[in-house]
């Protein structure tokens, strides 16, 4: 058997002896090639991730500032005439914004996942849950916010038009990238 095979010395391809120096060589590694090895590191789903990790943070920071600096207007959040509707339009805010942090802690996790080369089913399937409520808020209740509102007056449209409508979207497609 060991003749069939060959013998560690003779096939010298795959077997080379070392020998053992007392000097160890030294690695430097300069700026650039550690810049080098983290871009090359960094994929697609990484970047889509940090960005969406990042500017819902922020949004949750921002509407709470909006919330502790009493600077929050009903008409932000629902097409309000009534008092009733500005307690109930604060009292979902909160909640949006606690979900937008929970939506938040789930990506890093997602993060996690990217940077340590590991698929969990349960963090997949939070984010497909996740992405369909963006694409849910997205394309909206077809009467007063989303892509297909009918009312173009007051604040709240003029809000919705501009900015939550096209961020809604935007997180989506960077929530789907994170799924691919």
């Amino acid at each position: 058997w060991a003749r069939r095979l060959g013998s560690r010395e003779s096939n010298s391809a795959w077997y080379r002896p070392t020998t053992h120096s007392s000097k160890k060589p030294v690695r430097s590694t300069s700026a650039w090639a550690t810049i080098v090895n983290f871009l090359l590191m960094v994929t697609v789903q990484t970047i889509a991730a940090w960005s969406l990790a990042t500017l819902l943070s922020l949004i949750t920071l921002f509407s709470w500032f909006l919330l502790a600096t009493q600077r929050f207007k009903p008409s932000m959040m629902l097409p309000c005439k009534d008092d009733g509707c500005a307690r109930l339009a604060k009292k979902l805010f909160l909640l949006q914004s606690l979900l937008l942090a929970f939506a938040a802690g789930l990506v890093l996790m997602r993060i996690t996942q990217l940077t340590q080369n590991h698929q969990d089913n349960v963090i997949d399937n939070l984010i497909v849950g996740l992405s369909s409520l963006f694409l849910i808020r997205g394309i909206g209740d077809f009467k007063y916010f989303g892509i297909f509102r009918q009312e173009e007056a007051g604040n709240f449209s003029l809000i919705d038009r501009k900015w939550i409508t096209p961020l809604a979207l935007f997180f989506f497609v960077l929530s789907v990238i994170l799924l691919i």
